[in-house]
């Protein structure tokens, strides 16, 4: 009987305790499932709203996982509170909880399903963090230990976002022609394309560009992506002189905007093209369209900008041209253009007031200076090679004896090698430099650059001689001494020999077989896009 009872306790108590586990299990998971319930309901209304989610909506699951991971640290789910708590966390911007907690995964689960997961949020913590490097580091752990894992796609984009902040343009553009040609899911192929897209709009390949941007415009897509891509689209046509098919672009745009804001980024298109196309009142028509109906915005002050430019390049009207680079600051102090063209203004100014002086009231002197610092002008302001060189040898042919005339010999040479590299002409106009102004600061320069070239017996032969007219007196030349000027076999005069081209220098163009330049993102259509 006693025995009996002892059994009947026993089994009793061992009931108890399998209801209670049973009790505590469904407590636990309740509490886990209620925790990713209410995540994944912030994060559809995050997808969803326009306006960022406040921080605190991700709060109750931190506190269910954490209550979870600590009264129930062995359990089977365990895993699943701590990746669900870290990415809760990496939310509410708490990214060095949110990376130790992905750490913690890796370390005591390394096998489970998270191990991989938490090595992409690690990468995900450490590009928010702007640690890149280190970004880098768990992106390449990622896609080296499960390359084909579902999340590899989204890991090589995140490589890719990554490069771009490191400046590594052609690494990033590497990872995402991998998606584009690897990847089946349409979304990430979608985003890999943009990516590209725009990397070759920055790189100035507007062909490519093109290809990818009209790659995305397809049936189906949103307006807002139809917006964004069209946008740069516009530009590589233009650039590409496919001026009609940029029009039309526009055109098609302008009839399906919904709100006011998404029109002065069209119309400045629309200027663009007619500009392409050679119709500069038109597009002067749209630039003025743009200040009028979008006064003391970032728009009108870009269409005051490309007006200033217009009347300056197009049509020679220097006024007009100070009159609209005047405005562009007033328009938006802030804008992008505000500065470059204030110094415009000025120097269109100080151009003005060297040309308007009248015959008779300068000196040789005074003339020389204003052919030099027009040149100047033109050169660093205005990017106008041709006329600056033009200059410069018309200040060496007329005025050779000038203070500035050695400056304008050394800037000869400068714009030869440098914009339009033709190596035997700069070359002539260096070995001139340190031959006909041996005293100057400019012949040390030159002497310089021929040992660039790798020619050390000329460079050798004019230091040599440089160093023997700096050793005399100032007031004598290389006659009165018996010194003579070094043999140089091609370079004669260089008044004559150069200033015979100045008729023909409209036929002179830059040698464009060079790479085009790599620079950032063109950030003035990129950032025209709909948030």
């Amino acid at each position: 009987m006693v025995k009996e009872k002892k059994r009947r306790v026993a089994l009793l108590i061992a009931m108890i305790s399998l209801l209670f586990g049973v009790l505590s299990s469904c407590v636990y998971f309740n509490t886990f499932y209620n925790a990713r319930r209410i995540y994944s309901d912030v994060e559809e209304k995050r997808k969803r709203s326009k306006t960022s989610i406040r921080i605190e909506e991700y709060q109750p699951v931190v506190v269910k996982c954490s209550t979870i991971l600590q009264n129930h640290p062995g359990s089977r789910w365990a895993d699943d509170a701590a990746f669900l708590l870290g990415k809760a966390l990496f939310r509410q911007g708490e990214y060095i909880d949110a990376a130790k907690k992905f750490e913690e995964i890796i370390d005591n689960w390394p096998k489970k399903k998270y191990a991989p997961l938490s090595l992409f949020w690690l990468g995900k913590v450490y590009f928010e963090t702007e640690e890149y490097k280190k970004a880098l580091t768990y992106t390449t752990r990622f896609l080296k230990q499960y390359p084909k894992h579902k999340m590899t796609f989204r890991m090589m984009l995140l490589a890719g976002e990554t490069n771009l902040k490191l400046d590594q343009r052609k690494e990033a553009l590497a990872f995402y022609s991998r998606v584009i040609q690897e990847a089946d899911d349409d979304r990430v192929i979608g985003e890999a394309k943009l990516k590209c897209a725009d990397l070759h709009f920055s790189f100035e390949q507007w062909e490519k560009a093109a290809g990818f941007y009209e790659s995305i415009l397809h049936k189906g897509i949103s307006w807002k992506k139809r917006y964004n891509t069209s946008l740069p689209l516009g530009k590589c046509y233009t650039k590409l002189g496919r001026c009609s098919d940029a029009l039309g672009l526009y055109d098609n745009l302008l009839e399906k905007v919904n709100e006011l804001i998404e029109k002065p980024p069209i119309l400045l298109g629309k200027a663009a093209g007619y500009v392409c196309m050679d119709s500069l009142d038109q597009a002067m028509q749209f630039y003025e369209e743009v200040i009028g109906k979008f006064p003391s915005s970032l728009f009108s002050a870009e269409a005051a900008y490309y007006l200033g430019t217009l009347y300056h390049e197009r049509t020679d009207s220097l006024e007009k041209a100070k009159e609209y680079f005047a405005k562009v600051g007033k328009e938006a102090p802030e804008s992008e253009y505000a500065t470059e063209a204030l110094k415009k203004s000025n120097s269109i100014a100080r151009l003005l007031e060297l040309e308007n002086v009248k015959d008779g009231e300068e000196t040789e002197n005074q003339k020389a200076k204003r052919r030099f610092y027009s040149a100047e002008l033109q050169l660093s302001q205005f990017g106008n090679t041709e006329e600056a060189l033009e200059n410069y040898i018309a200040v060496l042919d007329s005025f050779p004896e000038v203070d500035v005339s050695s400056r304008a010999a050394y800037a000869i040479g400068w714009i030869y090698q440098k914009k339009l590299n033709q190596k035997d002409k700069a070359l002539t106009a260096f070995t001139e430099v340190a031959k006909r102004f041996p005293r100057s600061v400019q012949a040390t320069g030159a002497i310089e650059q021929i040992g660039y070239f790798g020619n050390q017996e000329l460079k050798e032969s004019l230091q040599s001689y440089v160093d023997s007219m700096r050793a005399l007196p100032p007031d004598t030349s290389a006659a009165d001494w018996g010194l003579e000027l070094p043999e140089v076999s091609g370079s004669g005069n260089i008044s004559d020999s150069l200033s015979a081209e100045s008729d023909s220098m409209r036929t002179l163009q830059p040698d464009t077989t060079a790479a085009p330049s790599v620079t950032p993102v063109k950030k003035r259509f990129i950032n025209r896009r709909l948030k």
